[in-house]
């Protein structure tokens, strides 16, 4: 099943590639002998001295436009703020709560096996889209019964709240950005009662290949997760705290209001307790768009989305911690507001179990500038 589920994951790519670049129209070159009126210029000899060139009458007719944009994929990126589809798109919602550990939860407590929640908002897919962009974010998720379908019945209940501030900068007219998330996190259950700062993750994010006429794109990039947030202690005593090296690729594909997008990530921690991670997730919306584009709704756009977690290579080690092959459907609906700013409302479903959670809300908001 990994092997197919990665298979998939790289025919869709390729596939987004193709088309992306099939959408490309060819641009013909304007050579130095050309004229507004598309015949050559004409130049009279007369006793062996260039006569003054004879000037054709005017013609009402639009004129046409030289066209010096070439068909190179690096020089077609977007510029950040432009409207969908050429230039923007709403960030995926995402899953979290992945890495289950066996861990105590605070001073002289008995050990638990809970997802562990101080990681943040490290999955590359939480309020992100592939493109680069220039804005500031805030988002909320609120996880229900965590942790009771992977204690069995009669163990506690646990609910995590999350707030996550983040900022991401274009450079280079939209090929590059730079970003960074700042996780509060707060768990509640079974007599704990904790409100603490969790691990930042910065992320970089180049654009491959950007067509501005049909918005496709294809970009890569890296996330860091680093252990700015408390330790896990282990039902051993033992205390960890590792980086997060997840590396990815993201595309769009977009057909007028329709749009696809989704990420392929690994997750590498550095410390080998914990297992690396597949993350593959895809996406698809349509944009309902407002005639009055200078509104202050200027579009609603429904997603759905679909998120597979397979752990692969290390496993872990001594059992205190594990991931779960998982798939999680996720759905919401952005509002979007002038040109590239948005707020969404979504909510995700574990399909498979044990199920980490029952049942997660995701609210988030996009500030373009």
């Amino acid at each position: 099943m990994n092997r197919m589920l990665f298979l998939i994951s790289l025919m869709g790519l390729t596939a987004a590639l193709s088309y992306a670049r099939a959408g490309n129209s060819p641009y013909m070159p304007v050579g130095p002998q050309s004229t507004t009126q598309g015949q050559p210029r004409m130049i009279l000899v007369q006793n062996d001295k260039p006569a003054t060139p004879q000037v054709p009458a005017k013609i009402d007719q639009p004129q046409q436009q030289p066209n010096n944009v070439t068909s190179d994929a690096f020089s077609q990126v977007a510029p950040s703020g432009t409207e969908l589809p050429g230039g923007y798109n709403p960030g995926m919602l995402g899953d979290s709560l992945i890495y289950n550990v066996n861990a105590r939860l605070s001073s002289g407590s008995s050990s638990l096996y809970v997802p562990y929640p101080w990681f943040g908002a490290f999955k590359i897919t939480d309020n992100e889209s592939p493109r680069p962009q220039d804005r500031v974010y805030l988002n909320y998720n609120s996880f229900a019964r965590v942790a009771n379908e992977i204690n069995g019945p009669g163990a506690p209940n646990f609910h995590v709240n999350r707030e996550t501030f983040g900022i991401e900068k274009a450079f280079l007219d939209g090929a590059v950005s730079f970003g960074v998330r700042l996780p509060l996190i707060q768990l509640n259950g079974a007599d704990i009662n904790q409100s603490k700062y969790g691990d930042t993750t910065f992320i970089g994010k180049v654009a491959l290949y950007d067509d501005c006429k049909t918005g496709n794109l294809i970009s890569a990039g890296l996330a860091v997760t680093t252990p700015t947030g408390p330790d896990v202690t282990f039902s051993d005593g033992s205390s960890h705290n590792p980086t997060l090296i997840q590396p990815f690729v993201g595309g769009i594909l977009a057909a007028d209001d329709l749009y696809f997008q989704g990420f392929s990530s690994f997750v590498f921690p550095t410390d080998s307790v914990f297992a690396t991670v597949w993350f593959l997730d895809v996406g698809v919306g349509y944009v309902f768009r407002n005639s009055d584009r200078d509104g202050l709704i200027t579009g609603i756009a429904p997603t759905i989305e679909g998120h597979w977690t397979v752990p692969t290579g290390r496993t872990g080690s001594r059992g205190e911690s594990s991931v779960p092959d998982l798939f999680v459907a996720t759905g919401g609906v952005h509002v979007l507001a002038g040109r590239n700013s948005d707020l969404t409302i979504g909510m995700a479903l574990p399909m498979t179990g044990p199920r980490p959670y029952a049942t997660e809300w995701i609210i988030q908001l996009n500030v373009g500038f």
